[in-house]
């Protein structure tokens, strides 16, 4: 299953392949080169997606190569936006950064992809920790976003506003991006920002309303079929239901998050949360549960240092 981040890509990479194209007459192919570097740059996904990042950047590398050839400076940022979520992706974030910054070095060239490289720019930020860096980004990303992309901008906007413990702003752009996403038909968006609304509103412990959100945003990303979201949004879920008082409700909401991480082969994401079932089950007078709970936590800790 693709990553949203490689959805992503793939329809950034698509789209400037019609810009290409555009070039030529109306319905024309793109010349055989920059087909060719098209093949390379899908080729990088590919290998990202299945794990073999050195195939990937060398992929990324040849497309770049050919698109430099030809001074397609649209193809060259594009290939250089993906190289940095591929840094951004092994944890080597110096390096993410600097393929950012050659693709900003760009920018003039192909204005059309700015947004682009400020949503990049913005996210690296938030992983670095720089929040006011990841808002300026951020900012710039939404200001410049062509009408389709201001779903996912001003979703990024609400997060960095979140984690800076705005809600009130947070939920100004998460409710804008929410607009937007119905408006341009984008699922995985409208999702995401009934997700940040939940979120704001847990800030403001308005958690009934906090759950129809995460609940909302649910039912989405099992329609479009996500699992990690599916994962996410279920903790969230469990985190408004303690908060609200539903102690049972919680521990629910968390063993489904659970079954879902395991039967994704997503285990790694709740192995942290496994101590907080086993307490709420307690909580609850479901001792047998808690202590399957507690087999399933030691039996997930020997595999992982097997």
């Amino acid at each position: 299953m693709s990553s949203p981040g490689s959805i992503l890509r793939i329809a950034l990479s698509v789209s400037l392949l019609l810009l290409a194209a555009c070039y030529s007459a109306p319905k024309a192919r793109p010349p055989v080169l920059l087909q060719e570097a098209q093949r390379h740059n899908l080729a990088g996904i590919e290998a990202e997606e299945k794990g073999r990042t050195a195939s990937a950047e060398a992929q990324f590398t040849e497309a770049y190569r050919i698109f430099a050839s030809v001074e397609n400076h649209s193809g060259m940022i594009m290939v250089l936006i993906n190289r940095s979520r591929l840094y951004r992706s092994q944890g080597d974030l110096e390096k993410a950064a600097l393929s950012l910054k050659e693709a900003e070095a760009l920018m003039p060239r192909a204005p059309e992809l700015e947004s682009e490289v400020y949503f990049e720019s913005g996210r690296l930020f938030v992983l670095k920790g720089d929040s006011d860096a990841a808002l300026k980004m951020a900012q710039k990303a939404v200001t410049s976003a062509a009408e389709p992309d201001k779903g996912r901008m001003n979703n990024l906007l609400a997060g960095i506003w979140l984690k800076k413990g705005d809600s009130k702003k947070g939920r100004e752009n998460a409710e804008t991006a929410l607009k937007a996403a119905k408006s341009s038909g984008s699922r995985r968006e409208e999702a995401n920002a009934l997700r940040l609304i939940g979120e704001a509103a847990f800030i403001e412990k308005s958690y009934g309303e906090s759950i129809r959100h995460y609940e909302a945003a649910l039912l989405i990303d099992r329609e479009i079929a996500v699992a990690p979201r599916v994962v996410t949004d279920l903790i969230a879920l469990s985190r408004a239901a303690e908060a609200d008082g539903e102690t049972g409700a919680a521990a629910d909401y968390l063993q489904r998050a659970v079954d879902a991480a395991i039967a994704g082969k997503m285990s790694a994401q709740v192995a942290s949360h496994l101590e907080r079932m086993a307490e709420l089950y307690r909580r609850s007078n479901r001792g047998n549960l808690a202590e399957k709970t507690i087999e399933l936590k030691n039996t997930l800790q020997q595999k992982r240092s097997e």
